[in-house]
Protein backbone atom coordinates (compact mmCIF):
# COMPACT_ATOMS: atom_id res chain seq x y z
CA UNK A 1 0.00 0.00 0.00
CA UNK A 2 1.54 3.76 -1.20
CA UNK A 3 0.35 6.79 -0.95
CA UNK A 4 2.61 8.49 -3.81
CA UNK A 5 1.98 12.17 -2.74
CA UNK A 6 4.80 11.02 0.52
CA UNK A 7 7.05 9.13 -2.16
CA UNK A 8 7.06 12.55 -4.32
CA UNK A 9 7.57 14.61 -0.92
CA UNK A 10 10.42 12.19 0.38
CA UNK A 11 12.21 12.12 -3.36
CA UNK A 12 12.19 16.18 -3.39
CA UNK A 13 13.48 15.51 0.03
CA UNK A 14 16.61 13.46 -0.97
CA UNK A 15 17.06 15.33 -4.50
CA UNK A 16 17.12 19.12 -2.29
CA UNK A 17 20.15 17.39 -0.30
CA UNK A 18 22.34 16.16 -3.20
CA UNK A 19 21.03 12.57 -3.75
CA UNK A 20 18.61 10.79 -5.88
CA UNK A 21 16.53 8.01 -5.22
CA UNK A 22 17.40 4.26 -5.90
CA UNK A 23 14.44 3.14 -5.94
CA UNK A 24 11.15 2.17 -3.73
CA UNK A 25 9.88 -0.82 -2.12
CA UNK A 26 5.94 -1.06 -1.09
CA UNK A 27 3.85 -3.18 0.29
CA UNK A 28 0.68 -3.63 -1.76
CA UNK A 29 0.68 -2.55 -5.10
CA UNK A 30 -2.96 -2.17 -5.72
CA UNK A 31 -2.65 -1.89 -9.30
CA UNK A 32 -4.55 1.34 -9.48
CA UNK A 33 -5.01 3.85 -12.48
CA UNK A 34 -2.30 6.48 -12.91
CA UNK A 35 -2.45 9.54 -15.25
CA UNK A 36 -3.67 8.61 -18.62
CA UNK A 37 -3.61 4.63 -19.03
CA UNK A 38 -0.60 3.80 -17.31
CA UNK A 39 -0.63 2.19 -13.41
CA UNK A 40 0.19 4.50 -10.45
CA UNK A 41 3.15 2.56 -9.61
CA UNK A 42 4.45 3.04 -13.09
CA UNK A 43 3.45 6.68 -12.98
CA UNK A 44 4.98 7.36 -9.60
CA UNK A 45 8.18 5.48 -11.10
CA UNK A 46 8.50 8.11 -14.05
CA UNK A 47 8.18 11.02 -11.82
CA UNK A 48 10.92 10.34 -9.60
CA UNK A 49 13.04 8.34 -12.24
CA UNK A 50 13.20 5.19 -10.11
CA UNK A 51 11.77 1.86 -9.93
CA UNK A 52 8.82 0.80 -8.11
CA UNK A 53 8.62 -2.61 -6.69
CA UNK A 54 5.88 -4.45 -4.56
CA UNK A 55 6.30 -7.20 -2.32
CA UNK A 56 2.67 -8.27 -3.17
CA UNK A 57 0.04 -6.90 -5.70
CA UNK A 58 -3.75 -6.91 -5.93
CA UNK A 59 -3.61 -9.79 -8.61
CA UNK A 60 -1.71 -12.01 -6.21
CA UNK A 61 -3.73 -10.77 -3.37
CA UNK A 62 -6.61 -12.18 -5.16
CA UNK A 63 -5.22 -15.56 -5.49
CA UNK A 64 -4.01 -16.05 -2.35
CA UNK A 65 -8.20 -15.00 -0.99
CA UNK A 66 -9.35 -17.36 -3.80
CA UNK A 67 -7.27 -20.33 -2.41
CA UNK A 68 -7.83 -19.75 1.32
CA UNK A 69 -10.98 -21.50 2.12
CA UNK A 70 -11.43 -18.86 5.16
CA UNK A 71 -10.93 -16.03 3.09
CA UNK A 72 -12.17 -17.02 -0.34
CA UNK A 73 -15.86 -15.34 0.08
CA UNK A 74 -13.80 -12.00 0.20
CA UNK A 75 -12.81 -12.81 -3.55
CA UNK A 76 -15.53 -11.01 -5.33
CA UNK A 77 -15.39 -8.20 -3.58
CA UNK A 78 -11.52 -7.97 -4.47
CA UNK A 79 -12.11 -8.49 -7.88
CA UNK A 80 -14.95 -5.75 -7.80
CA UNK A 81 -12.24 -2.99 -6.89
CA UNK A 82 -9.92 -4.07 -9.13
CA UNK A 83 -12.48 -3.79 -11.75
CA UNK A 84 -13.73 -0.61 -10.57
CA UNK A 85 -9.82 1.02 -10.12
CA UNK A 86 -7.67 -1.56 -11.64
CA UNK A 87 -5.11 -0.30 -14.04
CA UNK A 88 -6.03 -0.88 -17.62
Amino acid sequence: LFRSASIDAAAQIIAAHGAHCAGVFVALDRQERGAGTTGAAQALAGRIGAPVQAIATLETLVAFIAADAALAQHASAVRDYSARYGAR
